[in-house]
């Protein structure tokens, strides 16, 4: 992958709604992603460089996939200091990530990743 793919699909991924402007007026550009972003006005390093805090809305909030959010920050905090965790242990009822053993891979994937639409509006205030 190219840096250009990955700098275009860390905006679409980690962007908010002000994203959605930029991707309509690419469309509008025939795919034009540096034009859309100049005409917009908005600041893509916002998007996909800045450090973002535990308590803000993050893109992926909506995302339930069984996995603890404590479990993820410490995740993330090893990863930023390069440290790696040990791979899941082959017990019974291991609960280390918060999945085990109420949703098990014998019911991926539909049990382990699931958009939550009641989530999306009480987190969105429609």
């Amino acid at each position: 992958m190219s840096a250009r793919i990955a700098h275009e699909q860390a905006l679409y991924s980690s962007g908010d709604r002000t994203v959605a402007a930029v991707i309509d007026a690419a469309a509008r550009m025939k795919g034009d992603l540096a034009a859309a972003i100049r005409q917009t006005g908005i600041d893509p390093a916002f998007h996909t460089s800045r450090d973002r805090s535990y308590e803000e809305f993050l893109p992926w909030s909506i995302v339930d996939s069984g996995l603890s959010f404590e479990f993820l920050k410490t995740e993330h905090e090893k990863a930023r200091e390069s440290l790696s965790s040990l791979p899941c242990p082959a017990v019974e009822k291991c609960t280390t990530c918060g999945v085990c053993p109420s949703t098990w891979l014998a019911d991926a994937p539909e049990a382990l990743v699931q958009i939550q639409p009641a989530k999306i509006r009480e987190l969105l205030a429609i």
